[in-house]
């Protein structure tokens, strides 16, 4: 069993609460395999080039035109192979399971609430916190829109998801429609570093330290 101490640390109050959780072995394993899985996402060839949100969104005479950086299939393919164990939720080292352990350890409001707002970039992306688009009842900057083209055409082969796709495609051009995906699997990434930090303190800190990290809620 390994006792952990964070200090939370908030704009409202600099200073912050200590607060402290116990780990088991197996908690530690699963953590350990969460970090695993990043270092193997910082190998791959999409991070290593500079894995970029979407740089821009403009309205043109044809419609709606989103900027991206351009990347090939292989490297797309190579960045969800590795995303797999963390994105699916029902992995043991997923990025849910990792959290859900680290929510229940602490059990702290202010931790909560940081854990919560890592969230909300994981399931929504950057950029719903300050805009939102939508064609016909689909928003484009939310988590939705994701899993909509992870089960149409990439994980799964969902002939109904497939087909709200192409409309998807046929709508925003197939060029936007890629720039779209990179940007909410960028929101992801995100979202897994930032609570990666986190994980990291857990695993590195030694049992009950004297002057526990800080960590801003």
């Amino acid at each position: 069993m390994k006792n952990v101490a964070l200090r939370i640390a908030a704009q409202e109050d600099p200073v912050g609460e200590a607060i402290t959780a116990s780990f088991d072995d197996a908690d530690l394993a699963l953590l350990q395999q969460y970090c695993a899985s990043l270092d193997r996402l910082r190998e791959t060839a999409l991070f290593q080039n500079g894995l970029s949100p979407m740089t821009g969104l403009s309205w043109t005479s044809a419609g709606m035109a989103l900027t991206g950086k351009p990347y090939s299939n292989a490297e797309l393919h190579e960045l969800l192979h590795v995303l797999r164990p963390v994105l699916l939720a029902n992995e043991a080292a997923s990025y849910e399971n990792a959290s859900g352990l680290l929510g229940r350890r602490f059990k702290n409001k202010n931790l909560s609430k940081h854990l919560k707002a890592i969230r909300f970039i994981f399931d929504r992306g950057e950029l719903a916190s300050y805009m939102q688009v939508t064609i016909g009842d689909q928003k484009l900057f939310d988590d939705s829109i994701l899993r909509l083209w992870l089960n149409g055409v990439q994980y799964h082969t969902d002939a109904e998801k497939a087909a709200a796709w192409a409309q998807i495609e046929k709508s925003l051009t197939t060029e936007n429609a890629r720039a779209l995906v990179m940007n909410q699997l960028h929101g992801k990434v995100s979202a897994l570093f930032r609570l990666e930090q986190l994980v990291k303190f857990v695993l590195d800190e030694k049992s009950g330290p004297a002057t526990p990290p800080a960590v801003a809620a």
